[in-house]
């Protein structure tokens, strides 16, 4: 008998009797965790034939049938120790530098008892202030190393708990992927499941405020309760209520900057999703109650005579529906067709909000789309409509707006088959995109006084693309048309025209070498001001890569534009080089202190000419860039 544990032969360690097998471990200790155990019959000329096989769980010392760590370090240097400018100007505090970043992280999970413990957390550090994850909240007092993100989450069947960075909520009027730092519960029981999340009003960083909880009036608190009417056919019927209380203080996410107001706001949303046995037919809707407050704020209105926001209740809904028409039919012997038409219906009511998802407030929207299928070929068109003032206050401009969508993609290969000849065969696609926006006349005692002010315009786009690719080459023409059609009274002569033509070229002779040849021809004509601009692109790109860790990459971007009548030009030229090496500093563990080193210098170079006549502007800048990262572990 021959005894394998995972990919360990440990017949040596075995003890064999006529009716069992016993294995020892001795001085070597069993590999902790789940492993195939596998026992062979070994008969003469050394054949090997598998007579059972098991799964055997090794406890650790602790108990735990499972307990991972996994630690990580990574630091890095980044500078510029380069920075030249023609003509000469002053120099900048950044125009060099030398900054140190480094990311500490621990991964562990635990299993024992039928409870697992996962953990995550990572802790960044940075030696310029200006980059520091608080330095937008807290300027020069932000700590040079924080605290970026952490979880610990528990699980035992049917009930999880979570604690730190979250993302909650699914409710698509309410709050919906809602992240912050704070703590989350799950429960479910047969057919039925219960959420519940406090979590704070804004994403945060740092090691203050570790649960995210410390500020009552900046807080976020929800419950969904989920029903699966149909449990034997999961998802056929489910129902959901989220109720949601919420409030927010004057402050931004913190990488965010923006001028925000005290909010609070109260709701309950209900949805309902099924869909048929056959999965022909979803239907998803939802509806949402929530009532808002917005709290004066002095520093907002300092001195002002202002009027108080007065708190109101308002609703919200959507509903959603797809049928498959077509599903998978034969046409021939290897190709299928799929037909699915599609309805959507939303209306947020005027003054609606939930301070835990950003909602346009006072619009409705109505739409339908089809898509469909035909072997590899795939066509859509969308068509939606949309109007504001729900409540058609005379003094505020209705809006209403039409958009049309249809997108195409007929790859030719596809019906070509796989032999040599299919290369000939492209990949073709066109877009067309029609907006039109007007508004419903001129409203009395508002802020317009002309008809001129009252929007009217039409948008038109057309895309048309033809791509080939094979094995070591590619290739592709692109054409794109705007037309921006003004027909506000007294400005239809206010209209862009816009057209692009580009090429793009591509191979790949050899695994070690790539070239990419990019080009572009543009030309926008403005009406109104009776001029044309032209724009000329050409770049080109290139990466070698000599040595296995060695890779060398380049690009090179002339432009030119001109514009018609001749009333300025201008020229650049863009040119970057990198070279990086990566490396194994230890060669007995690939997967430690692995290190990346890079070079990179660019040059930039602007000639403009703004008129006829005057000096041209001639401005040139050298930047060289270096950086070291290591992986410690």
């Amino acid at each position: 008998m021959a005894v394998v544990l995972g990919t360990t032969d440990w017949t040596g360690l075995a003890r064999v009797t006529p009716s069992s097998i016993e294995i020892v471990p001795g001085p070597i200790p069993l590999p902790r965790g789940r492993h195939d155990l596998v026992l062979y019959l070994v008969s003469a000329g050394n054949v090997w034939r598998e007579v059972a096989s098991f799964t055997v769980s090794v406890l650790t010392e602790s108990g735990f049938r499972r307990a991972d760590a996994d630690p990580s370090l990574d630091i890095g240097l980044s500078g510029q120790p380069v920075h030249e400018q023609r003509p000469d100007v002053a120099p900048g505090p950044r125009d060099t530098f030398l900054d140190f970043t480094g990311r500490a992280g621990l991964q562990t999970t635990h299993v024992r008892n039928g409870w697992t413990t996962t953990s995550q957390v990572n802790v960044v550090g940075v030696s310029y202030r200006n980059e520091a994850l608080r330095f937008a909240q807290e300027g020069a007092a932000a700590p040079l190393v924080d605290l970026a993100n952490y979880h610990v989450g528990v699980e035992q069947g049917r009930v999880a708990l979570g604690v730190g960075d979250s993302v909650w909520g699914t409710h698509r009027l309410l709050v919906n992927g809602f992240g912050s730092r704070g703590v989350t519960s799950l429960v479910k029981s047969g057919m039925v499941d219960l959420s519940i999340a406090a979590l704070n009003g804004s994403s945060i960083v740092g090691f203050d405020n570790p649960f995210g909880l410390a500020h009552s009036e900046h807080r976020v608190l929800g419950a969904t309760f989920g029903v699966e009417a149909l449990p034997a056919r999961p998802g056929a019927l489910r129902l959901s209520a989220t109720l949601l209380d919420g409030s927010v203080l004057p402050m931004t996410d913190y990488n965010q900057g923006a001028v925000q107001d005290a909010e609070q706001s109260r709701g309950v949303g209900l949805q309902i999703s099924a869909t048929d046995p056959a999965g022909r037919l979803q239907v998803d809707s939802g509806f949402a109650r929530s009532r808002f407050d917005n709290p004066f704020n002095p520093v907002l209105a300092p001195g002002l005579d202002t009027i108080e926001v007065q708190e109101t209740t308002r609703n919200a809904r959507y509903a959603d529906a797809s049928y498959a028409v077509v599903r998978g039919a034969a046409i021939g012997k290897a190709t299928q067709a799929n037909l699915t038409a599609a309805i959507h219906h939303s209306r947020v009511d005027p003054l609606f909000r939930s301070v835990a998802l950003p909602l346009t407030s006072d619009l409705e929207q109505n739409g339908a789309d089809v898509t469909g299928s035909l072997g590899p070929a795939a066509s859509q068109v969308s068509y939606q409509r949309s109007r504001d003032n729900l409540d058609d206050i005379t003094s505020i401009l209705t809006t209403r707006t039409q958009a049309l969508t249809w997108t195409n993609s007929v790859p030719l290969s596809g019906w070509a088959g796989a032999g040599s000849h299919a290369l000939a065969f492209p990949t073709l696609s066109y877009t067309l995109n029609r907006t039109h926006q007007a508004g419903d006349g001129l409203p009395p005692n508002g802020l317009y006084d002309s008809l001129s002010q009252v929007p009217d315009q039409v948008s038109l786009v057309h895309t048309v693309g033809v791509a080939w690719q094979a094995a070591r080459w590619r290739a592709g023409y692109s054409w794109n048309r705007s037309f921006q059609d003004n027909r506000q009274i007294g400005r239809e002569l206010a209209d862009l025209g816009n057209v692009v033509h580009g090429i793009q070229a591509g191979a790949t002779p050899t695994d070690r070498f790539d070239v990419n040849v990019d080009v572009a021809f543009e030309e926008a004509d403005s009406r109104e001001l009776a001029t044309i601009d032209r724009t000329r692109r050409f770049s080109f790109s290139t990466t070698a890569r000599p040595a296995l860790r060695t890779s060398l990459s380049g690009t090179v971007t002339f432009t030119f534009m001109r514009n018609d009548p001749s009333t300025s030009e201008r020229e650049t030229t863009d040119f970057n080089l990198q070279l990086s090496q990566a490396m194994s500093l230890w060669r007995g563990r690939p997967d430690v202190l692995q290190g990346l080193a890079f070079v990179r210098v660019a040059r930039q170079s602007l000639w403009t000419l703004t008129q006829a006549g005057l000096v041209p502007i001639d401005e040139h800048t050298w930047i060289v860039n270096t950086g070291v990262t290591l992986k410690v572990f």
